[in-house]
């Protein structure tokens, strides 16, 4: 028995030097890891110049069931790049992930989003009644099969503005592509939780010998803005006795009603007739109010132009 406790003893570290031993970690491969696990990541959000503000639940406008929006997406969309994976979800309270927001929803078609995270100043330069409004922004976004961001960049930041420079491309239902390095200004709605596409070079025009489609634009821009002073004098007396008498509150009861709106969106103007001093217009709206809700309607008003301040005025509902 003496003999025997030796050679288990032997035999046990004999079977324990054979066991395969783990390497040890390469020091470039974990470096390889961490990189690979940091990339993986979406955009990085700049930790100072964004406003940390929590996920946002924007109001998605309804159009009204007679109204003709968006035509049908002309043909099936192209098939995604080679290698691209599940589309990551960004946030436009970010102004460098708003704009990769708004361009994951042109590619969706979800235009009724889109047209609202455009200031009425942007629509105006660029979508104004000349270029058809809203209906000539979904039939242009309706030639382009995709639009691509390869970045973006913000060059500029405040606590309610920004500017972005954009890399991107535009492929077309028709074959052709152009890629592009273009600047955008945004505007930051803290009501909704969004930034904005803005054109603060542009302003939104003023009513002095205005046409009435962009008296329209005026008014409601003011309205958004709260600009209260201003819009109560752009209504006729006609028109106050009306809608805002003193039996309903009037200035205050005025005031009071707009406050419960978040903000009015311009869908589309149609002038439907202009003699003399007179013009009625129909304007597509959307009302989004504070409580969440978010009313379609389709408003025609008459204007009356008023010689002695050179501006158009509501003159009847």
């Amino acid at each position: 028995m003496k003999r025997i406790l030796p050679l288990v003893v032997i035999l046990v570290l004999l079977l324990s030097a054979c066991q395969p031993k783990a390497p040890a970690p390469t020091p470039n491969l974990v470096q390889t890891a961490v990189v690979l696990t940091l990339t993986a990541q979406p955009t990085t959000v700049p930790p100072t110049r964004t406003p940390l503000l929590p996920t946002p639940t924007l109001s998605l406008p309804t159009p009204t069931p007679t109204q003709t929006l968006a035509s049908a997406t002309p043909s099936p969309l192209p098939p995604p790049p080679a290698g691209a994976t599940a589309a990551p979800v960004w946030y436009p309270n970010y102004a460098d992930q708003f704009i990769r927001y708004y361009y994951q929803n042109i590619n969706a078609r979800n235009y009724n989003l889109t047209w609202s995270l455009l200031t009425d100043a942007f629509k105006y330069a660029v979508n104004g009644p000349a270029q058809g409004g809203y209906q000539g922004y979904v039939d242009f976004w309706n030639t382009v099969a995709r639009v691509d961001i390869s970045s973006v960049v913000i060059t500029g930041q405040s606590s309610g503005t920004a500017t972005v420079t954009v890399a991107m491309t535009y492929y077309y239902f028709n074959g052709r592509v152009a890629s592009v390095n273009q600047p955008f200004n945004l505007l930051f709605d803290a009501s909704r939780n969004t930034w904005m596409f803005h054109s603060p070079t542009t302003v939104v025009p003023t009513p002095i010998a205005a046409s009435p489609q962009s008296f329209i634009y005026y008014y409601f821009d003011r309205i958004n803005a709260r600009d209260y002073g201003t819009t109560w004098a752009l209504l006729h007396d006609t028109f106050k006795a009306h809608m805002n008498p003193p039996s309903s509150g009037g200035y205050d009861g005025y005031v009071a009603y707009w406050n419960s709106v978040s903000r009015l969106d311009i869908l589309g103007l149609t002038l439907n007739s202009q003699s003399g001093i007179y013009a009625d217009i129909t304007v597509s709206m959307v009302f989004n109010y504070t409580s969440g809700t978010s009313v379609a309607s389709n408003q025609l008003f008459h204007l009356i132009y008023d010689s002695s301040r050179g501006t158009w005025l509501f003159y009847w509902p």
